[in-house]
């Protein structure tokens, strides 16, 4: 009993020892803990640096301060690409994959400074690994592809090129760019090296060779296509048409145009009795152009037997050359042809009357082809005619409203005119 008694002060003071030790160990831990969170903390802080910057010198104290975050491996290697200490860059992108290796982008830098060091194999290995590990992310595809199109390997290329390009549309453009450098300039090898799908694809191929002077050939890919439903599509139409009536490329803007429409109007001159919205768009149809003093719109009450007509309201001075309202008309070549419309006007005041012009459109003067008879301020719904002939060079015109000279400046207008039923028959 009395050793028993005796062991009872020694376990204690044994078990005080242990109760010692343990918070001793704790507090270590807690203080080794709280080193690392300050060094982790101030090496990302560096890190943070590095990547604001693009400097090495944060990159290197990030590193000394936390050697084992693949972070700051990848960071450093990304400042020293930018100061262009490439085979270092490498050296650390390396170090990162081996430690966090399921990261795409971290393999995706490594194949591009690969390649940038000259080793083509190791950096396709490593593009190729960054496409395993993302395989619906663009860049990775895309990085992959312009490696092996700069390789001459167009087949593998415009595989990962088409692949990267429908992840992001908004590469599109570089992809037909890459295609036209590769095809030099063949339409046929374009469209097998782009493999459009969607409508959408076959408007932005069409646009790109309108743009590189191939109209007829974006005029037949159109032409493939049926009306357009969405509205990103329409707008691509309206461009394809702007681009190619300003370089007078008329024959072509009217297929892409009638497309548009639902295909070919029955005849060269569109909505002649304004039955129809006037959608003005560039195009062929009518087009209502912003002018001063006049507005213009579609009256729902017509007159001389049509159900609509066009209505224009003249409230002051503009220049008599003008044409708030005109139309593009694509014709035959050495062709006679007859213009008729209805005119009725409501208190016309002015020096220079309201007059339809027929103008080649084809040249920058545009040089006048038939002119009508002023409209009078007495105009009761009674029809008025303009005559001409196209030529061999000039089979589109231009069909405006517009004024006959003044021998005034300023020269006013008041009063409303209101057109209707156009019709053209050929002589």
């Amino acid at each position: 009993m009395t050793g028993t008694v005796r062991s009872q002060p020694q376990t204690k003071i044994l078990w005080r020892i242990v109760h010692v030790c343990i918070a001793l160990l704790g507090i270590f831990w807690c203080y080794q803990l709280a080193v690392d969170s300050v060094k982790g903390g101030i090496s990302r802080l560096f890190n943070t640096v590095a990547v604001v910057q693009g400097s090495p010198e944060s990159a290197d104290r990030a590193l000394r301060l936390n050697p084992a975050d693949p972070e700051v491996h990848y960071t450093r290697g990304v400042s020293l690409v930018n100061v262009q200490r490439l085979n270092e860059a490498v050296d650390e992108f390396r170090t990162a994959t081996r430690m966090r290796p399921h990261h795409y982008y971290e393999w995706l830098d490594l194949g591009v400074t690969l390649e940038r060091v000259g080793d083509v194999e190791a950096a396709l290995a490593s593009l190729r690994e960054s496409v395993r590990l993302a395989p619906h992310f663009a860049q990775p595809r895309w990085q992959l592809g312009n490696l092996l199109y700069r390789q001459g390997r167009f087949d593998e290329a415009f595989n990962e090129l088409n692949l990267g390009a429908k992840a992001n549309p908004n590469l599109m453009d570089s992809l037909l760019s890459l295609a036209w450098v590769a095809s030099e300039g063949d339409v046929a090898k374009i469209e097998s090296f782009v493999r459009p799908q969607r409508r959408r694809d076959y408007l932005l191929l069409a646009r790109f060779l309108e743009r590189q002077g191939k109209g007829a050939d974006a005029a037949a890919i159109v032409r493939r296509l049926e009306r357009p439903q969405e509205q990103s599509e329409r707008n691509l139409l309206r461009e394809i048409v702007s681009d190619l009536l300003a370089a007078k490329r008329f024959d072509e803007a009217y297929q892409v145009w009638s497309v548009s429409r639902g295909g070919a109007p029955g005849s060269a001159l569109a909505n002649g009795d304004f039955s129809e919205p006037i959608q003005n768009d560039r195009g062929f149809g009518w087009q209502v152009d912003t002018v001063p003093n006049i507005s213009v719109s579609v009256d729902a009450v017509g007159f001389a037997g049509a159900a609509h007509s066009i209505r224009l309201e003249y409230g002051g001075d503009s220049s008599p050359g003008y044409q708030p309202l005109h139309q593009f008309l694509v014709l035959r070549p050495n062709t006679r042809y007859v213009l008729t419309f209805d005119a009725r006007a409501d208190h016309l005041v002015s020096g220079g009357p309201p007059i339809v012009v027929v103008l080649d459109a084809k040249t920058d003067e545009r040089r006048i082809l038939g002119v009508s008879k002023a409209i009078t301020p007495q105009a009761d719904g009674s029809p008025y005619t303009v005559e001409f002939a196209t030529d061999q060079n000039a089979p589109v015109v231009l069909l405006a409203v517009q004024r006959n000279p003044c021998t005034q400046n300023p020269c006013p207008i008041f009063g409303v005119l209101w057109l209707t039923r156009f019709s053209l028959t050929q002589q």
